[in-house]
């Protein structure tokens, strides 16, 4: 019989052909795991984003915890508070000579920081004057709001932080 007769694989072709699918089924698989990855940080990232959009709508609803005069003068820097109960989770200073509103006030804070921590693994918050980005220098008419979360994954080093500055 002759070589030229022969036909088919070999199989040394076939395992070559195997290898070579199996290293690029790993490949998707490695790329489907990162895909979860990232779209689970998407998801606790506009979660937070959410979280903190609601925060600022309940400030802007309780301006007694938040300015020292009600409505605020010009300029608004000059008028906001050095303490709120918006803060902190445990901050103190509500509305002067309005027991109703702190106690309204206080409650959707408590109500909203329940929110935090069942929405964000580990969560906490805080809000600040700051006149620069990343700065509570207590300073200026911008409060900032930093949320902070147990990532889920390597993403973000295991804390995830989300800043949201707003003048009120």
């Amino acid at each position: 019989m002759n070589q030229k007769d022969l036909k088919g694989f070999s199989l040394l072709e076939v395992l070559i052909t195997i290898l070579l699918t199996a290293i690029g089924i790993l490949g998707v698989v490695a790329m489907q795991s990162r895909s979860i990855q990232y779209t689970q940080d998407a998801v606790e990232r506009n979660t937070a984003m959410t979280l903190s959009e609601q925060l600022i709508e309940i400030m802007r609803a309780n301006p007694c915890a938040i300015y020292e005069k009600v409505p605020p003068v010009t300029p608004m820097a000059e008028e906001l508070k050095s303490t709120s109960l918006f803060y902190g989770a445990t901050a103190t200073g509500g509305c002067t000579g309005d027991p109703n509103a702190t106690t309204r006030a206080t409650t959707l804070r408590d109500a909203w920081v329940q929110q935090l921590q069942n929405a964000l693994p580990g969560a906490s918050y805080s809000v600040c004057r700051s006149s620069t980005p990343e700065d509570c220098d207590e300073k200026g008419s911008m409060l900032e709001i930093r949320i902070s979360w147990q990532g889920r994954d390597a993403y973000c080093d295991g804390q995830c932080n989300f800043f949201t500055r707003v003048e009120i």
